[in-house]
């Protein structure tokens, strides 16, 4: 059984102007020919249109996407597609120091380790203090009792946390595990 036609020519939805009914396809559902507020065409199904599923050619989504906020743009490398290693390492620290659900939270949060509060609050600060990630290194505290600090922020003077984190390889991080540092073969 097929639905009530509606004739969508001369109608607005967000962003296209439907121009007239496109060439029936295999399906049953009207396909309409649009042109964006921007001059692209595009020809949409009616239940895309009718339902707001399909607001524009695209150009909605990008122009929307560009007017938020990028906090620290960071989050990616320089090709664009994946996280960078600083960005990683931050957000890594953060959930082993604050999140409950964290598979690792009881060997930080858990036993009382935290990160100060001006690099859990920016990571921008977080960046400019520790600098830029060499090849296969990874966040390590240098004092394993201690926390993720800068030794710098009202916190860290308040409480006498020093700068406590550098930049390690994995045979550096291994060395420096609780269990080798207490009980050295």
């Amino acid at each position: 059984m097929q639905g009530i036609f509606t004739d969508l020519t001369g109608r607005i939805f967000t962003n296209l102007l439907v121009l007239g009914r496109a060439p029936k396809g295999k399906s049953y559902d009207s396909k309409w020919e649009c042109i964006c507020k921007c001059g692209t065409p595009r020809i949409v199904y009616g239940m895309m249109l009718t339902n707001h599923k399909t607001k524009s050619c695209g150009c909605y989504c990008r122009e929307i996407m560009s007017k938020r906020q990028t906090k620290h743009g960071m989050s990616r490398n320089k090709k664009g597609n994946e996280q960078i290693a600083e960005y990683v390492s931050w957000i890594g620290a953060k959930g082993r120091c604050f999140n409950t659900f964290n598979n690792k939270y009881h060997n930080y949060g858990g036993r009382g380790i935290t990160m100060c509060e001006r690099w859990h609050r920016s990571f921008r600060a977080f960046y400019r203090d520790l600098g830029q990630c060499p090849p296969n290194h990874s966040i390590d505290r240098v004092n394993n009792n201690g926390h993720y600090s800068c030794g710098k922020c009202p916190q860290c003077l308040q409480n006498h946390w020093i700068f406590n984190c550098k930049w390690s390889t994995p045979k550096e991080q291994a060395n420096n595990r609780r269990v080798r540092r207490n009980n050295p073969i």
